[in-house]
């Protein structure tokens, strides 16, 4: 070993493991100060973390101006903050209808009857009745027929006979189950003449018969398409009209105080010091098994006469009008906070030609130049303040374009009349030999219809033909009228229900009474179509049928179609979610309700929205 390496040796002292890693740990702590502090000892002496008093009196260290700029910049970070997350919130949200509010609405006229079967003869029963009341089936928004009470239904080979299972946990408003003996009992006081329901005689020939609590068949004569369609009545309550005897039926509170199954159920009703009911309020029914709505309440007002409906629905005392006559239109057409709503009603006014009674409809060319003088759009105008649309069927079934459509042409009409020989007398009336191209038009003494006659007598002497009108009670109409088909012609109006049974309209079989084939129709294709059309229960299928019958209508014009009617209702803006645009029935401006709000609320998006 060399000398250095020796002196080297003795210099470094022979330290322990332990002693080293002390030493280093002294070493790190003279370090750390070194490395971590940025004031010498005496200055770190010097400084404190400040307490929340010295803080809080930190303002009045600054000056006034400094004082506002730190507010102001504050206020701007927190309103910039607030700003942002409302930004975020909106992006990341929509508005949504929630529960609350109540809507009233007016009629003219009071219930009687708010029973499902013994309510079709007045508007106000049917408006109630399809609140409080639910059926077999129904009729949905998009005019579509489902099952209601209901679960699925099936139907046999020979279409007669019709399966039906109930939804399970069916309630009726009062806590009781509803089973099939409610829809056997309700079938059976339909069928039995003391009760007096105008739909007996839909159920005369159909026989129904229970299998077990959820299951029930309908057995039918004859197969019948339209069977369905019969079965939206509401259901009563066994365990409450049981006991009533039918022939007290129209004598019960029960048909003002209902127990039901529909969405809404009776809440309350108000009377005068004369016992008008004032006032008739229904709650949603907690126990329906629909959607639940979102209005709390759903009243009706009662008036004797439109003008005080009117002016309570002006002053906003009502949101809504459930039906406007055509010549009240106007004077709520600019009601800033109304929405008016003009529904598509599928009846059909015509003017039914009866070849039986007069010789001259016979000839199609007759009919024709009869279709070619009609003012249609004037009687629109004038006779029902547009409150209907032209028509060109008495089916409506078929797109326009597809059919001939007899616009308004006089000379038209002079045209083909002067073709066949017809020449003006001295009167300016058409003569042909012995015949002068005169007839009877016959009609009820409605307003409307007097004034269509009168407009159709005017317009028809202007090109030579003389019309005589006459105008009768509606019960004159039917027994003396109608029903022994004693009319030249017959201006008067058809409902076309929801899938209706063409075949009591148009078969040839049904020219008398009680048969509603009013013009005395006689085709034997369309009778083969007709005939057809009632065993067909495919929608598709059925409709093409209808639409070769309408084709043939229009070409040999047993009837003159003038126009359908709107049904003319108005309810207050803060209603929101109303979406119909067609109904059948006038109770049906309610199909939706459930959808109906007033009230609104934020709700977040889904991350796939």
């Amino acid at each position: 070993m060399s000398k250095i390496g020796e002196k080297e040796k003795e210099a470094s002292p022979n330290l322990s493991s332990s002693s080293l890693f002390k030493k280093s740990l002294d070493g790190l702590k003279q370090i750390r100060p070194l490395r971590t502090s940025f004031f010498s000892k005496e200055e770190s002496k010097k400084i404190r973390i400040p307490r929340l008093k010295q803080i809080a009196n930190i303002p009045r260290t600054l000056k006034s101006w400094e004082r506002i700029l730190i507010f102001i910049l504050i206020g701007i970070i927190l309103l910039s903050l607030g700003l942002w997350i409302d930004i975020y919130y909106l992006k990341h949200s929509r508005l949504v209808p929630a529960k609350g509010g109540q809507y009233t609405e007016g009629l003219v006229g009071q219930p009687k009857y708010v029973n499902p079967i013994l309510a079709q003869t007045n508007d106000i029963d049917m408006d109630l009745s399809y609140l409080v009341f639910s059926g077999l089936m129904t009729y949905n928004e998009k005019q579509e027929l489902v099952p209601d009470l209901a679960e699925n239904y099936q139907i046999s080979e020979d279409k007669k006979t019709y399966i039906f299972t109930l939804k399970p946990n069916l309630f009726w408003q009062d806590g009781e189950p509803l089973t099939c003996d409610d829809i056997i009992f309700t079938i059976h006081r339909i069928q039995d003449p003391d009760f007096k329901s105008p739909l007996r005689s839909s159920f005369l020939n159909i026989d129904i018969e229970k299998i077990d609590a959820s299951n029930l068949k309908f057995i039918l004569k004859e197969p019948y398409a339209p069977f369905l369609s019969s079965l939206t009545f509401g259901i009563l309550p066994m365990h409450i009209w049981e006991a009533i005897p039918a022939a007290n039926a129209s004598l019960s509170e029960y048909n003002l105080k209902p127990i039901g199954s529909g969405p809404w159920q009776f809440y309350k009703l108000q009377k005068n010091k004369e016992g008008n009911i004032e006032l008739y309020s229904l709650k949603p029914n907690p126990r329906y098994y629909g959607s639940k709505p979102y209005l709390d309440r759903i009243n009706f007002q009662f008036y004797s006469q439109f003008d005080a409906l009117l002016s309570d629905l002006q002053s906003r005392q009502i949101d809504g009008v459930g039906y406007i006559p055509k010549e009240y239109k106007n004077k709520l057409t600019d009601q800033d906070f109304l929405n008016l709503y003009s529904l598509e009603l599928p009846h059909i006014y015509s003017i039914f030609l009866n070849p039986n009674r007069s010789k001259l409809f016979k000839e199609k060319y007759i009919r024709e130049a009869l279709e070619y003088a009609t003012p249609k759009e004037k009687i629109i105008k004038e006779a029902i303040a547009e409150a209907g649309q032209i028509t060109y069927s008495p089916l409506l079934l078929s797109n326009t374009d597809n059919l001939t459509k007899r616009e308004f042409d006089p000379q038209k009409a002079e045209q083909i009349l002067e073709q066949e020989g017809w020449t003006k007398g001295a009167d300016g009336i058409y003569t042909k030999g012995k015949d002068r191209f005169s007839f009877t038009l016959t009609t009820t003494d409605w307003p409307e219809y007097v004034q269509t006659a009168e407009i159709l007598k005017a317009a028809y002497k202007q090109i030579g033909i003389e019309l005589i009108t006459e105008s009768y009670n509606t019960a004159k109409i039917q027994q003396e009228y109608i029903r022994p088909r004693n009319f030249d012609a017959l201006l008067y109006g058809e409902v076309l229900v929801h899938n209706p049974d063409l075949y009591i309209f148009w078969h040839s079989s049904q020219i008398p009474d009680p048969g509603l084939n009013l013009a005395s129709f006689t085709n034997k294709e369309a009778d083969k179509i007709l005939e057809e059309a009632r065993t067909i229960d495919d929608p598709a299928l059925q409709q093409e049928n209808y639409n070769k019958l309408e084709q043939i209508l229009n070409q040999e014009i047993p009837v003159i179609p003038l126009y359908r009617s709107i049904y003319l209702c108005s309810i207050s803006k803060q209603i929101k979610g109303i979406e119909n645009e067609k109904i059948v029935f006038p109770y049906e401006r309610f199909t939706g309700l459930s959808h109906w709000y007033i009230q609104q609320k934020r709700q977040l998006l889904k991350q796939e929205e």
